[in-house]
């Protein structure tokens, strides 16, 4: 596979067919200019790898990847179809398999009321330096977007401060074509009061006033995620997995 410079008119077929959650991670490089694409030709591929943050999407046709040629290419959280387990599991035979789970606001719904909670706003580019101070456990959710200023600026985020400081935020992971991909993180001693929650709230309803589809992907056994997503009215629509390569999970 090759790199290659996304251009929305040569994939348009490719971004009317996003999936949620890490599907959205093809419309989020195209729309953001974070991240990088291989293709196993091109204008016109039949199989893409895009990546954004140490995600990375696999998608296409499975014939078309080498997997001796995808090897090098890949380093973090990989997603794939079921169609691409032989070739994925030829290339990296020693990854980890991260059990997933895909929510989804159900067509139609507008998502529940935002109502006020003190220290809960909107974050904008001046809240860049809030968001840099975040500690080191949940600083990772910057990563889609190139660091803080990006979050900030760009992430449709909302955030809760307490005594000034930036203690939970919930914002766009992947801004997908149809999709909105959540992160969620809250600092370990402010988490159980509510505050990702009430952030959620407000990020849910920003989703669907843009037009489109608000979506949360987590693991199975991340309690506290999961009961957020169905508290917004979101639905499990897929169990999926995150191939883990050449990273340790955290959890």
């Amino acid at each position: 596979m090759r790199r290659v410079t996304l251009e929305g008119g040569s994939i348009a077929a490719w971004l009317a067919e996003e999936a949620p959650g890490p599907g959205a991670i093809l419309g989020h490089v195209v729309a953001t200019g974070h991240g990088r694409a291989w293709a196993d030709r091109w204008p016109s591929p039949s199989a893409l790898l895009v990546e954004v943050g140490g995600n990375y999407l696999l998608a296409g046709t499975p014939a078309a990847v080498d997997p001796a040629a995808l090897r090098p290419l890949v380093t973090g959280f990989l997603a794939a179809s079921k169609m691409f387990a032989p070739v994925v599991a030829e290339a990296f035979p020693d990854r980890m398999v991260w059990d997933r789970l895909i929510y989804r606001l159900p067509a139609g719904h507008s998502g529940p009321p935002s109502g006020p909670l003190p220290g809960v706003r909107a974050l904008s580019a001046a809240d860049a330096e809030a968001v840099a101070g975040l500690s080191e456990e949940v600083a990772w959710v910057v990563k889609t977007w190139g660091g803080p200023a990006g979050l900030a600026s760009y992430a449709h985020a909302h955030g809760a401060f307490v005594d000034g400081r930036l203690v939970a935020v919930v914002g766009t992971f992947f801004l997908g074509v149809r999709h909105e991909d959540a992160v969620v993180a809250t600092e370990p001693q402010w988490r159980g009061r509510g505050l990702a929650t009430a952030c959620a709230r407000a990020w849910c309803a920003g989703v669907v006033a843009r037009g489109r589809t608000p979506t949360w992907t987590t693991s199975p056994d991340n309690h506290g995620s999961w009961r957020i997503a169905e508290r917004l009215g979101l639905e499990l629509v897929r169990r999926d997995v995150l191939h883990v390569i050449g990273v340790d999970v955290f959890r």
